[in-house]
């Protein structure tokens, strides 16, 4: 907590919370803050004393960032569909904005996310006696965590559908053993892989939506979906803390873990590779706070690490890596 500054705030989502670290961070003295479900700005709900640099997951700081004139030295953007709220409205931007969403050194945790939502939803219908591996999967999208998700399902066996609107990714998805989906005729599918961040799925979607159909979503839900209307027409029921349905006289159909990412549901984890991400956050922060000045002259771009400093953290991570497994 001492590294780079005197003061640590943490705002955390209500799904992300594990007590057992929020009580370990409270005895060290950390400030933290439950953010509430509707919070769009959640910075604006206290009040930034000193500067700050906001390490954000998710683009919850784009809105504030449009703000000139705050203590903000700069942002650290960890997520794609993080990112891609900050680049929406980049002309705006009024900090430096460095990302680690697209460095090559997270591809190693998108896959692992991708892989443990796969395994999240797979636990969760095992718990309805259904299972994944005889049933007829599509994903949408083929990013980063999309092709985890892909990966997984071939593992087991599945050969899942892939809508893909980015047609290099696509090829790509048919080149690994997918199969094209031209558009989002669902008709044949029993799970719904959602891996946008975009909103992948609106109220006309549902509507159109086979009965009995379950939706996984990779992100907050939403992120990745339009759920303007959905309670206005669907009634909704929870069979239980994982299972959500939505019915009336067109269609029904199943939401998985409230349309929080299915990893949630089972304690994922993704061993050493994180550590990877937390140290480029880390770098991308140290240049923030010895190099303001030069990032502040030009704020409608995003920053990311270079290859250097890259191979720099992947040297030291396999150097501690190979220790340990010498020690162990």
């Amino acid at each position: 907590m001492n590294i780079f500054g005197e003061k640590l705030l943490i705002c955390a989502k209500q799904n992300s919370i594990d007590h057992d670290v929020w009580d370990y961070l409270e005895d060290l003295g950390v400030r933290l803050k439950l953010a509430r479900r509707d919070e769009k700005k959640p910075i604006e709900y206290y009040e930034i004393q000193h500067k700050v640099v906001l390490i954000d997951i998710g683009g919850y700081f784009s809105s504030i960032a449009q703000q000139a004139s705050l203590n903000i030295l700069g942002i650290v953007e960890d997520t794609e569909n993080g990112l891609q709220k900050y680049t929406s409205n980049i002309d705006g931007l009024q900090y430096p904005l460095f990302s680690v969403a697209r460095n090559p050194l997270k591809k190693n945790e998108d896959h692992l996310v991708g892989k443990d939502i796969v395994f999240g939803a797979d636990y969760i219908l095992h718990k309805r006696n259904l299972l994944l591996q005889y049933m007829t999967v599509a994903c949408i999208g083929y990013g980063k965590i999309g092709r985890g998700i892909c990966s997984k399902l071939r593992e087991m066996g599945l050969r899942p559908y892939v809508l893909e609107l980015n047609n290099i990714l696509a090829i790509e998805a048919i080149r690994e053993g997918c199969i094209y989906l031209p558009d989002k005729n669902f008709a044949e599918m029993d799970v719904i892989f959602c891996a946008t961040g975009s909103q992948s799925l609106n109220v006309l979607d549902f509507r159109n939506i086979n009965d009995g159909t379950y939706l996984v979503s990779a992100t907050s839900s939403d992120d990745e979906f339009d759920l303007s209307y959905l309670e206005e027409e669907y009634e909704k029921h929870e069979f239980d803390e994982f299972i959500t349905e939505y019915r009336n006289d067109r269609n029904f159909f199943y939401l998985l873990n409230k349309g929080t990412p299915t990893n949630f549901a089972i304690g994922a984890s993704l061993g050493d590779y994180i550590l990877l991400v937390h140290a480029a956050i880390m770098v991308a922060i140290k240049k923030i706070l010895t190099s303001h000045q030069n990032y502040k002259e030009n704020t409608k771009k995003v920053y990311e690490l270079t290859e250097c400093e890259n191979k720099m953290i992947a040297s030291n991570w396999l150097q501690k890596i190979h220790k340990y497994n010498r020690l162990s």
